[in-house]
């Protein structure tokens, strides 16, 4: 995604005690990112695009940011979410979100 061009944003709910070992977490990992929220309601974070694996985060999601697209990563722990699409790994998601941008720009020329 990133070298698509796109802009990664981490959102994540930590507990203070976890924040360092979450920031360790992304930097031992390569993620690609230079904005990172800490916050205990996603949503208050504006993106085109979400992707989560929790039903109460993407519910909520969905009722707060209608205009982006919410993503559920399925997991054996998690279950569907109505207006969350299904995502089953990271290839569909890069796929679903070319696709995502391919369509805005062609409502955007309209």
């Amino acid at each position: 995604l990133s070298r698509g061009g796109h802009q990664i944003v981490i959102v994540t709910t930590k507990p203070h005690w976890a924040r360092t070992d979450t920031f360790r977490w992304l930097a031992d990992h390569d993620v690609p990112t230079t904005e990172v929220h800490l916050s205990d309601r996603k949503s208050d974070v504006p993106c085109d695009v979400y992707l989560d694996d929790a039903p109460h985060v993407l519910e909520e999601l969905v009722e707060h940011r209608p205009d982006s697209l919410t993503c559920r990563f399925v997991r054996p722990w998690n279950r569907p979410v109505e207006g969350a699409t299904d995502v089953h790994d990271w290839a569909g998601f890069g796929e679903l979100v070319g696709t995502y941008d391919r369509g805005r720009s062609l409502r955007s020329r309209h």
